[in-house]
């Protein structure tokens, strides 16, 4: 085949059917976000997935011509343009940079496509401009120029900190000193603990690759930091890249090249004659590439060749493949060319032809004659075949309106079916033949799988075969035109088709590779299967491609199309394959701020109302048909969109966002978490405000408790005092002179023989005595007892006062049943009567004590005693005095009631008439 052919790297070439602005495109770079970024002497355009989006000067560029972009700290993308101003892409515009007059200024106006922009974590930018020096401009405008008139230099930040790279030294700007140039040579210093970000310009590129070896190229060489030994020389070189652990991938103006790490040699040329500008590797596979006359170039794979009528194919429309030795032949209409030699044959055939091979010969037939199979060691010649089937007995079989094997050691033909001899109605044509030893001979068409046996065929199953080869484990492998491809087993039929993968249930042709690798050329691509551990992977090739035949040649798998000849290596497949994810996060707003985040978790406030997630797809296949299904969690069912964009409003509860896309060949994507949402929790909803809370309950129920039982402590010793005043004013209740004068006066009367009276008397001291003995074992009472209490008090005290007074108690009804503190008017009266009245000179003088008892609220009696006495009541009071202690007590209810309500008010009028007055608010006992 080296001497052949050459085949090439299919490609979509993106000008402007696409939207570009220019076909001359200087830049292809990719920012952080996913979005591919081309730059071109007519603006900018950036494909996000679903399209391209073009930037002018009518949209905020400063200049049309634009020769590279940087994407700073922050995510701001940079555009560094032919007339030296600067501008920068932020939140979906475009935004002038502040001091773009000063920078005019000074670099006087020169306009040049060397350009170099890095801006350092203290937002210092740091531009230069070939031969016009380096500058240094800082967030508030302040100039410094750093280096005049160097006519190479380059610029990238190493550990936060801003590098210059001059020719084959470079210097460091000292982060302590930063107006001070430390230089060094790169060759001499180990970088190996170095991070550097890809550095690429058109004439100076510095890499670090995988194993944190550093390579830089000056001019058109490559070239090891670390000892400084040349890689690679190449005319007009502009960048290069690492292509995998061993293999460099080099951009220059005539192509692009793989060449060996070790030893500089050139493993492949592609894109040959195409003047590469700018290169961007997307995954392993895919690139898109910078040209400076077709514009931008997808590769979907760069391992998948091409070979077409341009580059020496007689036709593009291929109908079928065949390797026979080191010569690997196409066939096409009417026509049959050899790769390996280049040479072709005309073929008086009909416009469908056939090809297969035994050993040595190869085998032609078309769709309509049928011609006897003749064996010739070298010679080529014709057979009325539609397929042909060599097994491993060296039997060759061929099929099409009858069905023949051959030995190729005995060199005997038999016939095993020929529709001619049919006797059937339904004579059929076959289009494909297998023979298996348990099963026999099968053969199978568009009406079904058969079995063919004493030249007669029996059905076996209504599908419609395309296409039958050898199977994995004893199997058969059937393709069909509409339900995808089944391994048939004696014990088991394994089916597969969209549902668990496969690009297309269309599926017209078989090959198998090393018994358990299979291929199924479907019309929209090429699957491979591995048997052994069942995964199924994709061949790309251009979209909505039929593959008409398989052939696996010399460890390659070679693709007939309407479109060409595709080639690709069968040691380039990933037989482990896991497909690239190319989805990415574009953009993340919250309540319509656009944040930065940690891409695998994203925490939001609490109360957020709208989240929206825009994404970046970079698999060019799908954009024009693009659609894509997300998820919160891996239990929940998709949810379609046709956009790039996601809105999610009122999030309440975490999340794990998951998304897929549809892919160029119809197939779902993998799916993948993009990113978790955890929602930040308000403070009365975090550990450390259940922590704060606790301790705070602690201490309320703590001092709580402490609190209830100083409180309850208190209260029993109120009570406890309270008591002791009660048992107090029980021992001071009866005055033993009012006892005395009281019995004397009965025996007064006994004695002069006054029975009756003595009698009554008695009998009133009786019940008098009788309940003050019950009063003494309760610490309440009701009013209306409390009153006649009084009443009989007030009658016997009248027996032994020598005074003349009159008692009246003034008070309404409803009071009767309404509670209150025992012994506490009774000491009132008699302190009124003894001291009060009772101090009166004159014996016709009347006495007159008057109580009235009102309520004065829900819990407090007012009570007034009054008497028209002439002593001084205050005088007469003393420790331990009844009047103390209930003055003592009112104090003590206070306290229990945790109220101020209850006095004990004396008011002495002298006016008219000497009169004494005692207020007294009393608690109101409820039980």
């Amino acid at each position: 085949m080296s001497q052949g052919v050459q085949f090439e790297v299919p490609y979509q070439e993106l000008t402007e059917k696409y939207g570009l602005n220019s076909r001359e495109v200087y830049k292809v770079e990719k920012d952080s976000k996913g979005n591919v970024w081309i730059c071109s002497d007519g603006g900018v355009n950036m494909f996000d997935g679903t399209g391209f989006h073009s930037f002018t000067i009518e949209n905020g560029l400063v200049d049309n011509v634009v020769f590279d972009i940087y994407e700073d700290y922050k995510g701001r993308v940079w555009f560094l343009s032919y007339n030296s101003k600067l501008c920068y892409y932020e939140n979906g515009n475009i935004i002038e940079f502040a001091f773009n007059d000063e920078i005019v200024n000074f670099y006087k106006g020169l306009s040049q496509n060397q350009k170099k922009l890095v801006i350092d974590s203290s937002n210092n930018l740091y531009y230069a401009v070939h031969n016009a020096g380096l500058i240094k401009i800082s967030p508030d405008g302040v100039f410094m120029q750093l280096q005049d008139e160097i006519q190479e230099i380059h610029i990238e930040i190493l550990e936060k900190e801003p590098i210059i790279y001059n020719r084959a030294s470079f210097d460091i700007i000292d982060g302590k000193q930063p107006n001070k140039l430390v230089s060094t040579w790169l060759v001499k210093n180990n970088l190996k603990t170095k991070v550097f970000k890809s550095l690429v310009s058109s004439r100076f590129c510095v890499i670090q690759c995988e194993n944190d070896e550093i390579y830089f190229s000056i001019k058109n060489e490559i070239i090891l930091a670390t000892n400084g030994k040349s890689i690679l020389k190449v005319e007009r070189l502009i960048e290069f890249g690492e292509y995998d652990s061993e293999h460099f991938w080099v951009g220059t103006t005539n192509g692009l090249l793989i060449v060996s790490k070790e030893n500089g040699e050139i493993r492949r040329r592609i894109l040959n004659g195409i003047s590469i500008s700018s290169v961007l590797k997307i995954n392993q596979n895919s690139f898109w590439i910078g040209t400076l006359d077709q514009g931008a170039l997808y590769v979907p794979n760069i391992d998948l060749m091409l070979l077409t009528k341009e580059n020496g194919l007689i036709q593009n429309d291929i109908v079928d493949i065949c390797g026979l030795s080191n010569e690997l032949f196409v066939s096409f209409g009417n026509c049959i060319q050899d790769l390996s030699r280049r040479t072709s044959f005309q073929l008086d055939l009909n416009k469908t032809i056939f090809l297969g091979a035994t050993d040595s010969t190869l085998v032609v037939g078309d769709f309509e004659k049928n011609v006897n199979v003749k064996v010739d060691d070298r010679s080529l010649f014709v057979g009325g075949i539609l397929d042909s089937y060599r097994s491993r007995n060296d039997v060759f079989w061929t099929t099409g309106g009858s069905i023949h094997s051959f030995n190729e050691k005995t060199k005997k033909i038999t016939c095993w079916y020929s529709r001619s001899a049919d006797s059937l109605e339904n004579k059929l044509r076959f289009t494909s033949v297998f023979y298996d030893i348990k099963k026999g001979l099968i053969a199978g068409n568009r009406f079904g799988l058969f079995l063919i046996e004493n030249g007669k065929y029996f059905k076996l199953d209504k599908l419609n075969i395309t296409d039958l080869k050898k199977g994995y484990d004893e199997s058969i492998l059937i393709s069909t035109a509409n339900q995808g491809v089944r391994f048939l087993h004696n014990t088991y039929s394994q089916i597969i088709n969209k549902s668990n993968g496969l690009v297309s249930n269309k599926v017209f042709c078989l090959e198998n590779y090393r018994d358990s690798i299979f291929f199924f050329g479907t019309n929209k691509g090429v699957n491979w299967y591995n048997a052994r551990n069942h995964k199924l992977g994709l061949i790309k090739l251009p979209r909505d491609i039929r593959s008409n035949s398989l052939e696996i040649f010399h460890d390659s798998i070679f693709v007939g199309t309407k479109r060409g000849l595709f080639k690709l290596s069968v040691h380039d497949l990933e037989l482990d394959y896991d497909e690239d994810f190319l989805l990415s996060i574009n953009d993340f707003n919250i309540d319509n701020e656009s944040i930065s985040f940690d891409t695998d978790n994203v925490i939001i406030p609490f109360g957020t109302r709208v989240m929206r997630v825009n994404i970046a797809c970079l698999d060019f296949e799908s954009f024009d048909n693009f659609k894509m299904q997300f998820r919160f969690n891996s239990e929940d069912q998709w949810t379609d969109i046709n956009d790039l964009s996601v809105l999610i409003l009122n999030p309440k509860d975490n999340f794990d966002f998951e998304a897929r896309y549809l892919k160029g060949d119809g197939k779902w994507s993998y799916s993948k978490k993009l990113f978790s949402v955890e929602i930040e929790l308000p403070f009365y909803k975090r550990i450390e405000f259940f922590i704060l809370l606790f301790i705070t309950v602690l201490a309320v129920l703590f001092y709580s408790r402490k609190y209830f039982l100083s409180k309850k402590r208190k209260k029993a010793e109120v009570k406890q005092k309270l008591f002791q005043l009660e048992q107090q004013i029980q021992q001071t209740k009866m005055n033993p002179h009012f006892l005395f004068n009281i019995l004397n006066s009965i025996h007064s009367q006994i004695v002069f023989e006054e029975y009756n009276s003595a009698e009554a008397y008695l009998m009133t001291f009786s019940k008098f005595l009788r309940r003050l003995i019950s009063r003494t074992t309760v610490d309440s009472i009701t009013i209306r007892e409390e009153v006649e209490f009084l009443n009989k008090y007030v009658e016997l005290q009248k027996i032994g006062t020598e005074t003349k007074f009159e008692f009246a108690i003034n008070m309404d009804s409803s009071l009767n049943l309404i509670s209150m503190p025992a012994m506490m008017l009774q000491p009132l009266v008699e302190n009124s009567i003894n001291y009060g009245i009772g101090s009166l000179e004159n014996d016709s003088s009347h006495g007159k004590v008057e109580l009235t008892i009102s309520k004065l609220n829900e819990s407090t009696l007012k009570v007034i005693l009054t008497d028209n006495g002439i002593a001084e009541l205050e005088s007469k009071i003393s420790e331990g005095h009844a009047i103390d202690i209930t003055k003592k007590r009112l104090s003590f209810y206070n306290e229990l009631m945790n109220c101020n309500e209850y006095s004990f008010k004396i008011y002495k009028e002298k006016k008219l008439s000497p009169l004494t007055r005692v207020e007294l608010l009393v608690p109101i006992i409820i039980k």
